[in-house]
């Protein structure tokens, strides 16, 4: 079992410069969504070593989507990252918008055990309380999300029953509930019988020793992913002020090349058109 201080400590080294702004003119802040620090953090390492002078400043705690858009619109950032569609007013107010990779969306686990998985109907249940035991009998210790975010919304898209479990299980009383992607993934790694929604791309690249589910008897991986068979996926979108600085637009492009994309897919991310 992964302990506290050092998952704390995996992904506070994530965080870069913390939630300052640069001091340097080289320097691109980005904030955003919390499931992608830890794939930015790597891919800039790489693009740092072809551009020595350029500095990464990642925000802490995550700003999330709708944060990030708003800080980007207010010019206190230089990118964001989204795990959401812009609307069609907010496209107005940006320059340059693509989708950038994909990676299953799954249910995880530090020690549980349920057969093969889970079905959606099994699912449903375990949100719905029905299904309240491992295998081995522990109970299940579910670690929700606020029903706004990206991963509630997943999960509710699963199934009519899912949609409603999903809703019911925000009621019931004593649930753990984590504010961020990061605080999720940490809960479900240092929570015993745990099992909470995440993305396979951010526990390979954060390194947490979990195990995720196959949903409906198909593993969850870049390969059923991009064939269809997994259809539950976190897609995430680069966006970019319309006057983007030199070292932002730089870094955007870099995102987009031969080297990015094979780190991508090293870490359980299919790059978009890939």
């Amino acid at each position: 079992m992964i302990g506290r201080a050092f998952l704390s400590w995996v992904i506070g080294g994530l965080m870069a410069c913390g939630a300052g702004f640069p001091v340097r003119a080289d320097t691109v802040t980005i904030g955003g969504t919390g499931s992608a620090t830890p794939i930015v953090r790597t891919l800039f390492d790489a693009f740092h070593q072809d551009n020595p002078d350029a500095a990464l400043n990642l925000v802490s705690p995550p700003l999330g989507s709708g944060g990030g858009l708003k800080a980007l619109a207010e010019g206190r950032i230089d990118m964001t990252v989204v795990a959401r569609p812009l609307k069609p007013e907010e496209n107005a107010v940006f320059g340059s918008v693509f989708e950038w990779a994909a990676t299953p969306f799954v249910l995880a686990s530090p020690n549980g055990r349920h057969g093969s998985g889970f079905t959606i109907t099994e699912l449903a249940a375990v949100y719905q309380g029905s299904l309240a035991n491992w295998d081995s009998g522990a109970p299940i210790r579910l670690v929700l999300r606020t029903l706004d975010d990206s991963e509630a919304r997943m999960l509710a898209g699963m199934s009519s029953d899912m949609d409603k479990a999903v809703r019911d299980s925000a009621q019931r009383p004593g649930m753990v509930i984590a504010m961020d992607d990061l605080e999720a993934v940490e809960l479900i790694a240092r929570t015993p019988n745990a099992l909470g929604g995440t993305s396979l791309g951010l526990l390979r690249s954060v390194g947490v020793p979990v195990s995720a589910f196959p949903i409906n008897g198909v593993t969850p991986s870049v390969q059923s992913l991009k064939d269809g068979s997994y259809p539950w996926r976190k897609t995430l979108w680069v966006v970019l002020p319309k006057e983007p600085s030199r070292p932002a637009r730089q870094f955007a492009d870099f995102l987009r090349s031969d080297k990015a994309s094979s780190l991508l897919a090293r870490y359980d991310y299919l790059p978009v058109g890939r």
